[in-house]
């Protein structure tokens, strides 16, 4: 009897620590790795919509047509993960926009310098602007800011998921 309880003790005691640090080790790495791919995904996303949208305005944005900006600009957010999308003139002041949750876009694009950069990934959103150019010359600029939420919540539930069945597969281990 003793040398059960011993062999449980020196067997099962270490071999239950072991499982439990992998488990808790296999989820950070699990959470970490669906996050990066999220973000490199929006970040991905949020370029190329720019970039389209940006060609897709010049002319507008040269004659500075609201009318035909503005549904342009409508239909970016048709994206339940925008925040807010704004058209700049040369100047980089406010020609149209629309504003879901966030504030509304305010001061001027450097319009310059757009373009030069990646996409700013902040805490829970991701801006991005781009220039928008007609006949070689930048016309004008858009900015977009996509909300993170729906995606890390997705990424909490998948977590949480793998968490459970993972101890599940622990408890059933032992």
């Amino acid at each position: 009897m003793e040398a059960r309880r011993s062999l449980q003790i020196n067997l099962v005691l270490p071999a239950g620590i072991v499982l439990a640090v992998a488990l808790g080790v296999s989820y950070f790495t699990f959470s970490a790795m669906l996050q990066g791919r999220a973000s490199a995904s929006r970040v991905s996303k949020s370029k190329s919509v720019a970039e389209m949208a940006a060609r897709a305005m010049a002319e507008g944005v040269e004659f500075n047509d609201r009318d035909v900006l503005q549904p342009m600009v409508d239909g970016i957010f048709e994206d339940p993960d925008v925040k807010s999308a704004s058209v700049h003139d040369d100047k980089g002041a406010v020609i149209v926009s629309h504003v879901g949750t966030g504030p509304a876009p305010t001061g001027t694009l450097r319009i310059e310098e757009l373009g030069k950069g990646e996409p700013v990934v902040t805490g829970s959103e991701v801006e991005i602007s781009r220039p928008i150019r007609s006949k070689g010359k930048a016309v004008g600029g858009i900015r977009l800011v996509y909300s993170r939420d729906r995606t890390l919540a997705e990424i909490s539930r998948a977590s949480g998921l793998y968490a459970v069945i993972a101890s599940m597969s622990l408890l059933l281990g032992l």
